[in-house]
C-alpha cells in the first residue's frame, strides 16, 4: 500500500477523487486532516516522513529551504511536484491519472529521501536534493588585492 499526502497548496479535492475511484494499493490524505495552515513545512516533513507517506504538492520551492531540505533528508521524505500551480482542478486530477501508476513505480523503487517532478506531459523527472553552497560574496566596501 503506497500512502500519498497532498499537501496544503493541492486542496482535498484529488484526495477525495482517488478515495471515490479507489485505486489499487493507494490511499490519500490531504493536509488539513492532520495540520493546520500554521504548521511549519519542517514539521509537517518530519510527520509524513515517520509515517512512510509520500508527498504530493504544487509547491517546488519545497526543497530550497535549508530547513525544509533538512528535514526532507532527515526524515527520509519522498515528494512529487506536480507542474499544474496554474490548472484548473479538473487539468491538475488529469495530470495525476496520467502519472499515477509511474509516479507508485518510482516511489516504490527509489530510495529515500527523493523528489521529482511531474511535467505536464506526464513524464516523471528526478529533482536534485542536492544543495550547492552559495557563492561567496564580497561587502560593497571590499576591497581585493591586486595580483602581479
Amino acid at each position: 500500500m503506497t500512502t500519498l499526502f497532498f499537501d496544503y497548496c493541492l486542496g482535498k479535492s484529488l484526495t477525495g477523487a482517488l478515495r471515490l475511484l479507489e485505486p489499487p494499493s493507494v490511499e490519500a490524505y490531504y493536509f488539513q486532516e492532520f495540520f493546520t495552515q500554521e504548521t511549519p513545512d519542517d514539521q509537517w516533513l518530519q510527520d509524513i516522513g515517520q509515517r512512510g507517506w509520500i508527498v504530493i504538492t504544487q509547491d517546488r520551492k519545497l526543497h530550497r529551504s535549508p530547513t525544509q531540505l533538512a528535514a526532507m533528508k532527515a526524515h527520509r521524505v519522498g515528494c512529487f511536484y506536480l507542474s499544474c500551480a496554474n490548472d484548473t482542478k479538473w487539468r491538475t486530477f488529469l495530470l495525476l491519472a496520467k502519472a499515477l501508476e509511474e509516479l507508485l513505480r518510482m516511489a516504490a523503487e527509489t530510495p529515500r529521501p527523493f523528489a521529482f517532478s511531474v511535467h505536464r506531459d506526464g513524464k516523471v523527472a528526478r529533482v536534485s536534493l542536492d544543495r550547492r553552497p552559495p557563492a561567496a560574496t564580497l561587502a560593497p566596501d571590499s576591497v581585493l588585492p591586486l595580483s602581479g
